[in-house]
């Protein structure tokens, strides 16, 4: 028993400790969060820290730690009363925040001339922290919308990343990220599930 304990130790050692990294990454992303006519696209920003290790000699696996904004801009008619014919709109802009705990796997596609590229896909778990709502017709309209959208979300991600390596064990990066939701984020609007595209770029530093 002890031999087993002891090899668990060495595998988890080398598990954390070779050939490994960590980045930051900081960029922009357009938040579609339900694809009806009355809901369209608004950027977002987002800051990533990635903690990322070597299964073999080519995929790796990432650990990450996110903070990100979603939203959309919701067009609601305007109407004199229930009975009356449609009068005209205006817009709503609602802005979420999470704190997402992502978990993928990293292949290597190749490389070009001396940057490195690879394809991620993998899963992510995220927790509203709070989120507002106001009319783009007046700024001073923002009030709470935490309540109308749930705690929790998930889905799945994947990106294409660049990666240009530096002297010192630093690399920059760029990423074209894709998330796709499997959860309603709004409580009254059913099918309300997070989707989106971003550019994230950063600085990576490989540990060994």
């Amino acid at each position: 028993m002890k031999n087993y304990i002891i090899i668990l130790l060495l595998s988890l050692s080398n598990l954390l400790f070779s050939q490994n990294s960590f980045s930051i990454q900081i960029g922009g992303a357009l938040n579609l969060l339900s694809q009806t006519e009355t809901v369209s696209l608004k950027p977002g920003a987002n800051v990533s820290f990635t903690y990322q290790t070597t299964l073999n000699n080519k995929i790796q696996m990432l650990f990450g730690l996110a903070y990100l904004q979603k939203g959309y801009l919701q067009i609601s008619p305007i109407t004199i009363d229930p009975l009356s014919s449609y009068m005209g709109s205006y817009e709503n802009s609602i802005d979420i925040q999470y704190i997402r705990l992502p978990i993928s796997l990293k292949f290597p596609l190749g490389s070009f001339k001396e940057s490195h590229c690879f394809f991620q896909f993998g899963i992510y778990g995220a927790y509203r922290l709070n989120t507002t709502q106001r009319l783009l017709s007046d700024p001073q309209s923002t009030r709470d919308f935490t309540m109308n959208v749930h705690e929790a979300d998930w889905g799945l991600n994947g990106a294409f990343n660049i990666e240009y390596p530096t002297k010192n064990n630093f690399s920059y990066m760029a990423s074209i990220i894709y998330d796709a939701g499997l959860v309603d984020v709004v409580k009254y609007i059913p099918g309300s599930r997070n989707y989106g595209c971003g550019l994230m770029i950063g600085i990576q530093y490989h540990l060994k």
